[in-house]
């Protein structure tokens, strides 16, 4: 900390001045916005190029409108298919891929997918699947350690314009650069190569390192100008007309969040009973069902048992009946040859 803290005083004593000028804030929060405008060529004038500058920290009704050739201009480039920003996506958050190569279809006139690399694949293969003579947008994925041996990661965007490329190519993927990185955020480092030795392993990894560093300086300043300002701010510009305006206008903002907030949650609440009620009844009538299901096929069991024993029954009946005619006819017969004094057969003795 002791090599940075001649630059953070540098930044103190800028911020100390802007304050003392009315400058509120940081002072890189001043944007150039350069426009042209063209004469017409009837009244023969010449072409004239306007500056104006444009103080973000100024209300909006301060700041100048932009013309509509400059809008034209911010919305300048080809378009971008949908899938890049899925897989730009997923290699953000999900790390799924370890770089995305992309290049410009000038026939359906949009930026589309051409290689997918696995999170396995190496800076050699990335590399490789680059073609030399043509250009190309890539994202990388960049694993590095930092001095202070902490595993941190950068995506890289490389614009790959080599100069055996076509000038139309060149033109054509320098001029849909800027809309690509905007529908690409979350793009940390820009390295524009003409050369293999623009984007060696060597330059990704000194660039994730300033970058990191930068980070760290960038961060320790701006802690230290919101302390500076927090504490000056209120002392010395802003009156009590004016704190008493701010406070109400965050206190009604808070109030408006709030509201919106319960207005959204006694919503969703609503939306909760209301699926709960309607699966509750779906459940109570399949319930319903599987009962009367339920007792119609008890009911059939018993009719069948019932059915059975009576069958049983019945043929028991005849079995017992049967049975005494039997007896009755041996009795009879055992009568008769006692009164003849013959004896009876063994066949004719047989029963059932």
């Amino acid at each position: 900390m002791g090599f940075y803290r001649p630059l953070v005083q540098l930044k103190l004593n800028r911020f100390v001045n802007q304050l003392v000028l009315g400058r509120i804030g940081k002072p890189e929060e001043t944007n150039h916005v350069r426009r042209e405008e063209r004469g017409s060529k009837l009244e023969g004038k010449r072409n004239k190029t306007l500056v104006h500058h444009v103080d973000l920290n100024a209300p909006m009704f301060f700041r100048p409108k932009l013309s509509a050739h400059h809008k034209a201009n911010s919305a300048s480039g080809m378009h971008v298919n949908d899938e890049c920003k899925v897989k730009f996506m997923e290699l953000k958050a999900k790390r799924t891929y370890r770089y995305i190569v992309f290049k410009i279809d000038e026939k359906a006139q949009e930026v589309q997918i051409e290689k997918l690399g696995n999170p396995q694949e190496t800076y050699d293969d990335f590399t490789n699947s680059i073609p030399e003579n043509e250009c190309r947008y890539a994202i990388y994925d960049f694993d590095f350690t930092t001095e202070d041996n902490c595993q941190k990661s950068k995506i890289y965007f490389i614009a790959w314009s080599p100069d055996t490329s076509r000038v139309r190519s060149k033109m054509l993927y320098a001029s849909s650069k800027d809309r690509f990185k905007r529908e690409m955020d979350g793009i940390q480092v820009e390295l524009q190569a003409t050369d293999p030795s623009e984007m060696s392993l060597d330059i990704i990894k000194e660039r994730a390192l300033s970058s990191q560093r930068i980070r760290c300086l960038y961060d320790c300043d701006y802690l230290c100008l919101r302390i500076v300002r927090d504490a000056m701010l209120p002392q010395f510009l802003v009156g009590k007309a004016q704190l008493s305006v701010i406070k109400a206008w965050k206190e009604e903002k808070i109030t408006k969040v709030t509201s919106k907030t319960q207005k959204r949650l006694h919503e969703i609440s609503g939306w909760e009973n209301k699926k709960t009620r309607k699966i509750e009844s779906q459940l109570a009538s399949v319930q319903r069902k599987m009962d009367s299901e339920k007792m119609e096929e008890t009911e059939k069991l018993r009719s069948k048992k019932a059915a059975v024993h009576a069958k049983a029954q019945e043929k028991k009946a005849k079995v017992q009946t049967r049975r005494a005619q039997e007896i009755l006819h041996a009795e009879e017969e055992a009568a008769r040859l006692q009164a003849t004094g013959q004896i009876p057969n063994k066949s004719s003795c047989g029963c059932f």
